[in-house]
């Protein structure tokens, strides 16, 4: 591979829903994964984004049931250009140049509990957020045929059967909400005080609430307070803590270090540095970084390193991740059934 130094696996809580009742598993076969099968684009000015090869795959069997991931590549489909060149005797000279370039990421999304590795394998690969954009687009464009089918299905009986009740677009876009989708790094009690201590002053401290996947927060505080959030129907909640003279930065670490392993909030924090510059983070500041090497086996071997090294860092305790519910196994054994096993 082009890129010499060893690459690192990220790890994030992949939320995606479509308003208060379906998430990614319901509408799995009409939505998420035509998404990633359709053959789909995002184009950026000559920037073309796609994922290439994607793959269901059975990671294993736990407890009974089936572990399955959903693999691939995500290509950055490209041209690098340049203007100039340097020469120790002619200085700078005008040179215009471009090539083609398609650096890449490996993902794996494991679907029983929403978790998303990815790996940056080459120089100038698409980051993390440019793989949330683009998936975020491909959901939009397969609900939209999603919900337009659903609504020709309609036209059709109604013709054949012209006492059906209409059903019109509005009252499908009400049961079938636009899809959402988060993508939140998840941090580990070693990677957050390593940031925070950075801080000379930890001014401000801001978490805000993510609606989740089928799972709840591992700290009862956090339970509570979207227990709240939800009967009082907030669709924006942030707890804030701030102060002048700075906050107290171990504390901060403890009551944060339940939940940055999840990845249900969103963290903001503001200060200053030792030399009294201003230092801003975020999830993405002090998210977990692991090595991971990469060999030229194929994307379902390198999808199974990583499984691997999430499965390390959930024995270890590193991270945290829910048990599925009844249903969630449910709808990962119809999906087994129909996609890998013939069904």
């Amino acid at each position: 591979m082009a890129n010499t130094s060893t690459p690192t696996l990220e790890i994030a809580n992949f939320i995606c829903r479509f308003g208060e009742t379906y998430r990614l598993l319901d509408l799995f076969n009409e939505v998420v994964s035509p998404a990633f099968f359709g053959n789909l684009s995002r184009k950026y000015d000559r920037t073309r984004y796609f994922i290439y090869q994607p793959k269901l795959i059975e990671l294993e069997v736990h407890e009974g049931y089936p572990v399955i991931g959903l693999t691939g590549r995500f290509v950055k489909d490209t041209f690098l250009e340049r203007e100039q060149i340097f020469d120790p005797v002619e200085g700078i000279i005008p040179d215009s140049q471009e090539m083609e370039s398609a650096p890449s990421s490996i993902f794996l999304l494991i679907l029983n509990v929403h978790r998303l590795m990815y790996v940056k394998e080459t120089i100038g690969a698409p980051s993390i957020n440019s793989f949330r954009s683009t998936i975020q687009s491909f959901l939009k464009k397969t609900h939209k045929s999603f919900t337009n089918r659903l609504y020709d299905e309609n036209v059709y009986l109604r013709e054949s059967e012209p006492n059906s009740p209409k059903v019109t677009k509005k009252q499908i876009l009400s049961k079938y909400p636009w899809p959402s989708l988060e993508v939140v790094p998840l941090a580990s009690e070693q990677s957050l005080e390593a940031f925070v201590s950075k801080y000379d002053l930890l001014k401000s401290l801001e978490i805000k609430l993510v609606e989740p996947n089928d799972e709840i927060d591992d700290e009862d505080f956090f339970d509570a307070l979207r227990s709240r959030k939800d009967s009082i129907k907030s669709s924006n909640t942030v707890l804030r803590h701030s102060s002048s003279k700075g906050l107290d930065k171990a504390e901060a670490v403890e009551q944060l270090k339940a939940v940055v392993s999840q990845g249900n909030q969103k963290i903001k924090m503001d200060g200053t540095d030792s030399y009294g510059d201003k230092l801003s983070g975020n999830n993405e500041s002090f998210k977990i970084k692991t090595a991971l090497p990469l060999n030229d086996d194929g994307i379902e071997a390198a999808a199974k390193r990583m499984y691997l090294s999430f499965v390390g860092l959930v024995e270890h305790e590193i991270i945290k991740v829910p048990e599925p519910t009844d249903s969630a196994k449910a709808k990962i054994q119809a999906i087994k059934s129909r996609h890998l096993d013939g069904g």
